[in-house]
């Protein structure tokens, strides 16, 4: 009788061993294929080259003080800009990025003030527009401002 409890210890463990393999794989497979689904969405939203070619903005002045960058933005195209993104590099190489949501229709001019710390090397500002309840980002129209000047 004492043998045969033994003997039982072996395959418990196993059976014990299998399941948790069992469930650390379903929850990976839930995990992987959650990602998958982000990262599509999220390159279909970059790549809409049709909706990209008819948005581009314009920076007719710019200037920074140690806080804010002040800039002057145009729409010169087509579409309804609904916000723009900012990639901010300070003088140590130093990424920031922002974004603000803003509506600057076609022809229109906005002056708009975006925060951020200390001075700039250089700013890149990406324009999106939402289109059937998507953002789509048109990093193709992307404009970039080099030796801006102090306010």
């Amino acid at each position: 009788m004492r043998n045969s409890k033994k003997a039982m210890a072996p395959y418990v463990s196993w059976v014990l061993l299998l399941s948790f393999a069992a469930a650390l794989s379903a929850f990976m497979f839930a995990w992987m294929t959650t990602q998958v689904e982000i990262s599509t969405s999220t390159i279909e939203e970059r790549t809409d080259t049709a909706t990209c070619d008819d948005i581009s903005v314009s920076v007719d002045e710019a200037c920074q003080n140690t806080q804010t960058l002040n800039i002057n933005v145009t729409n010169v195209r087509l579409l309804t800009v609904n916000g723009l993104k900012f990639r901010f590099f300070d003088l140590y190489d130093n990424t920031e990025l922002r974004s603000i949501n803003i509506t600057i229709r076609p022809g229109d001019t906005q002056t708009i003030e975006v925060i951020k710390q200390g001075t700039l090397k250089q700013a890149e500002i990406i324009p999106f527009t939402k289109q059937d309840d998507k953002i789509i980002t048109c990093t193709v129209s992307m404009t970039t401002l080099e030796n801006i000047q102090i306010c």
